[in-house]
């Protein structure tokens, strides 16, 4: 005679095994109902998340809601030198990618384009070499559809340097479209150029962002 019930102090912990439980759908996941009873939630879609409903409700599977994960990530380094003139603001071209999943910067003309409404974090620094004059000052500046929205001065003329650093980092509300930039302006004593170096081996000269999490 099969046996049909076993009392709770029958089961040892540990003995009931996988082979011994009742088949089910491929995704499902076993939680409790309202009433403390076993059942099983409805396999989600791919990339869905498990989401609780509180106290006394089944959990469910839901989609992750549009911008709650940052998005648009890109960098890019000078990996050739650049050179610019003296007291002139100039755009700079980041010329090679380290990663760029959405293709929202341009290789080209040194160019960010949001890809959507909304915040993003933007950093870029750039290190100046003059060996024949002195540096007298030196800026970094984020320009925005091409007028100057940012912008950071590390040194003025009462100091001088042969070799100096400028770095930047803001985050901007922007919508889609709106394309950033980053520029240099140098001042020297000697009225020649300037150059940027390109990196080797380490990543000096940079331009980086990625859109926040709503």
């Amino acid at each position: 005679m099969a046996i049909d019930k076993i009392t709770t102090p029958g089961v040892t912990d540990d003995s009931v095994t996988l082979a011994k439980m009742a088949p089910g759908t491929d995704g499902n996941i076993i939680s409790y109902d309202t009433s403390g009873n076993p059942v099983a939630v409805a396999t989600g879609s791919a990339g869905q998340f498990l989401k609780s409903a509180g106290a006394g409700a089944v959990p469910s599977f839901a989609t992750i809601p549009a911008g709650a994960t940052a998005t648009a990530e890109f960098s890019a380094y000078v990996s050739s030198d650049l050179t610019i003139n003296d007291a002139t603001s100039t755009a700079l071209v980041f010329q090679t990618e380290l990663f760029d999943p959405d293709s929202v910067y341009n290789t080209s003309n040194g160019r960010f384009t949001a890809p959507s409404d909304g915040k993003y974090f933007l950093s870029s620094s750039y290190w100046t070499y003059d060996a024949g004059a002195f540096i007298g000052g030196q800026n970094i500046m984020f320009y925005v559809n091409g007028s100057v929205k940012y912008r950071q001065e590390f040194i003025s003329n009462s100091l001088r340097f042969q070799k100096f650093d400028s770095q930047l980092n803001v985050v901007l509300s922007l919508d889609s479209g709106d394309y950033v930039q980053v520029y240099a302006y140098v001042d020297t004593n000697d009225g020649g150029t300037l150059n940027i170096e390109s990196s080797s081996g380490v990543y000096q000269n940079i331009f980086s962002g990625f859109r926040l999490p709503t």
